[in-house]
C-alpha cells in the first residue's frame, strides 16, 4: 500500500465535506417522499373502510416526524371514528400545542363514531348463526359491496 501523501489526504477530506450535505440533502428527501407515501395510503385506508389500518399508517407516519399536522389530525379523527376518544383527545392536545385552531378541533371532537370493518364482519356472523340471514346479507353488503 503506497503512502498517501498531505496533498491527497486533504483533497480526500475536501470532497468527503463537499459530499456530506448532499447526503443530508438526499436523505431528508427520501424522508419526505415515505411520509408522503404514508400519508397517502392512510388516506385511502380510511376511504376505503379500513379505519384500523389507517391508524397504524399515521402512527408510522408520527414515528417519522411527531408534529406532522396531517397525521396528527387523520389519527385523531380515526381514533374519535372508532371511539378511542381518549387516545384522540392526546393527539389533539398535540395539535392545539402546534397551533391548530380550535375549529378543527371541535370538528374533529364531533366526529361520529362509525363500527370498524372488523366489527361490523362480527355483526354479520352473529345475524347468521341466529339465522336471521337477510339481515346478515344486509351487512355483509354494506361491507363488500354487491360485487364479489
Amino acid at each position: 500500500m503506497e503512502k498517501m501523501t498531505f496533498r491527497t489526504v486533504r483533497m480526500i477530506a475536501l470532497l468527503g465535506a463537499a459530499a456530506l450535505p448532499l447526503g443530508f440533502s438526499a436523505i431528508m428527501l427520501a424522508q419526505s417522499a415515505a411520509e408522503k407515501a404514508l400519508i397517502t395510503k392512510a388516506q385511502k385506508l380510511e376511504a376505503t373502510g379500513h379505519p384500523e389500518m389507517a391508524a397504524q399508517t399515521w402512527e408510522q407516519v408520527l414515528l417519522a416526524d411527531p408534529n406532522n399536522r396531517e397525521a396528527l389530525l387523520g389519527i385523531a379523527k380515526t381514533d374519535m371514528q372508532l371511539g378511542k376518544t381518549a387516545e384522540a383527545k392526546r393527539y389533539l392536545d398535540r395539535l392545539r400545542a402546534n397551533g391548530e385552531s380550535q375549529e378543527e378541533v371541535t370538528k374533529i371532537l364531533e366526529t361520529p363514531r362509525i363500527q370498524s370493518r372488523s366489527g361490523r364482519l362480527d355483526e354479520a356472523g352473529r345475524f347468521a348463526q341466529e339465522g336471521n340471514y337477510t339481515e346478515a346479507m344486509r351487512v355483509y353488503r354494506e361491507v363488500f359491496g354487491d360485487k364479489p
